[in-house]
Protein backbone atom coordinates (compact mmCIF):
# COMPACT_ATOMS: atom_id res chain seq x y z
CA UNK A 1 0.00 0.00 0.00
CA UNK A 2 1.38 3.39 -0.99
CA UNK A 3 1.01 6.03 1.74
CA UNK A 4 1.86 9.70 1.16
CA UNK A 5 1.63 10.70 4.86
CA UNK A 6 4.90 11.91 6.36
CA UNK A 7 3.77 13.00 9.84
CA UNK A 8 0.95 12.86 12.37
CA UNK A 9 -0.22 14.82 15.40
CA UNK A 10 -1.27 12.98 18.57
CA UNK A 11 -4.13 13.98 20.90
CA UNK A 12 -1.74 16.24 22.86
CA UNK A 13 -0.86 18.20 19.72
CA UNK A 14 2.67 16.76 19.44
CA UNK A 15 3.92 16.26 15.88
CA UNK A 16 5.84 13.13 14.92
CA UNK A 17 7.13 12.15 11.51
CA UNK A 18 6.74 8.72 9.96
CA UNK A 19 9.36 6.39 8.53
CA UNK A 20 12.67 8.22 8.03
CA UNK A 21 11.36 11.77 7.60
CA UNK A 22 12.47 14.76 9.65
CA UNK A 23 10.81 18.19 9.70
CA UNK A 24 13.22 21.09 9.76
CA UNK A 25 12.94 24.86 10.01
CA UNK A 26 14.86 27.44 8.06
CA UNK A 27 17.73 29.24 9.73
CA UNK A 28 19.31 32.47 8.59
CA UNK A 29 22.63 31.85 6.91
CA UNK A 30 25.21 34.60 7.18
CA UNK A 31 25.91 36.42 3.93
CA UNK A 32 29.49 37.28 3.15
CA UNK A 33 30.06 40.84 1.94
CA UNK A 34 33.49 41.54 0.53
CA UNK A 35 33.19 45.33 0.48
CA UNK A 36 31.28 48.15 2.14
CA UNK A 37 30.92 49.91 -1.21
CA UNK A 38 29.47 47.14 -3.37
CA UNK A 39 25.86 46.16 -2.78
CA UNK A 40 25.13 42.46 -3.15
CA UNK A 41 21.91 41.87 -5.09
CA UNK A 42 20.29 38.46 -5.19
CA UNK A 43 18.31 37.82 -8.36
CA UNK A 44 17.32 34.26 -7.52
CA UNK A 45 16.25 32.66 -4.29
CA UNK A 46 19.20 30.87 -2.70
CA UNK A 47 18.90 27.19 -2.03
CA UNK A 48 18.93 26.24 1.63
CA UNK A 49 22.02 24.32 2.68
CA UNK A 50 21.25 23.81 6.35
CA UNK A 51 18.31 23.79 8.75
CA UNK A 52 17.32 23.12 12.37
CA UNK A 53 15.57 19.83 13.19
CA UNK A 54 12.08 20.43 14.63
CA UNK A 55 10.45 16.96 14.54
CA UNK A 56 11.70 13.37 14.29
CA UNK A 57 9.92 9.99 14.21
CA UNK A 58 8.58 8.77 17.56
CA UNK A 59 11.14 6.48 19.19
CA UNK A 60 13.94 7.53 16.81
CA UNK A 61 17.33 6.55 18.24
CA UNK A 62 19.85 7.87 15.75
CA UNK A 63 22.72 10.30 15.48
CA UNK A 64 20.66 13.51 15.28
CA UNK A 65 18.26 15.06 17.77
CA UNK A 66 15.70 17.86 17.83
CA UNK A 67 17.43 21.24 17.82
CA UNK A 68 20.50 20.09 15.86
CA UNK A 69 21.56 22.11 12.82
CA UNK A 70 22.11 19.81 9.86
CA UNK A 71 23.39 20.27 6.33
CA UNK A 72 22.07 18.64 3.19
CA UNK A 73 22.52 18.71 -0.58
CA UNK A 74 20.58 21.00 -2.92
CA UNK A 75 16.93 20.04 -3.55
CA UNK A 76 16.77 17.48 -0.73
CA UNK A 77 14.03 19.33 1.18
CA UNK A 78 10.41 20.13 0.37
CA UNK A 79 8.29 22.88 1.94
CA UNK A 80 5.09 21.92 3.80
CA UNK A 81 2.75 23.72 6.23
CA UNK A 82 2.33 22.44 9.79
CA UNK A 83 0.14 24.49 12.14
CA UNK A 84 0.51 27.54 9.84
CA UNK A 85 4.33 27.30 9.98
CA UNK A 86 6.45 26.60 6.94
CA UNK A 87 8.60 23.56 7.68
CA UNK A 88 10.65 21.42 5.35
CA UNK A 89 10.51 17.65 5.08
CA UNK A 90 13.84 15.94 4.56
CA UNK A 91 14.85 12.31 4.72
CA UNK A 92 17.20 11.62 7.63
CA UNK A 93 19.63 9.75 5.36
CA UNK A 94 20.00 12.91 3.23
CA UNK A 95 21.68 14.82 6.06
CA UNK A 96 25.33 15.40 5.15
CA UNK A 97 26.57 16.69 8.51
CA UNK A 98 25.54 17.88 11.96
CA UNK A 99 27.02 21.16 13.24
CA UNK A 100 28.66 20.87 16.63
Amino acid sequence: MNNQAIAYKNSKGEVYTLSNWALTSEIEEEKEVASDIIEVVELQKRHRKKARIEHLPKGYEGEVKIGDVVGFAKNMDYAIKVDDRELFRTRIEDFLYVEV
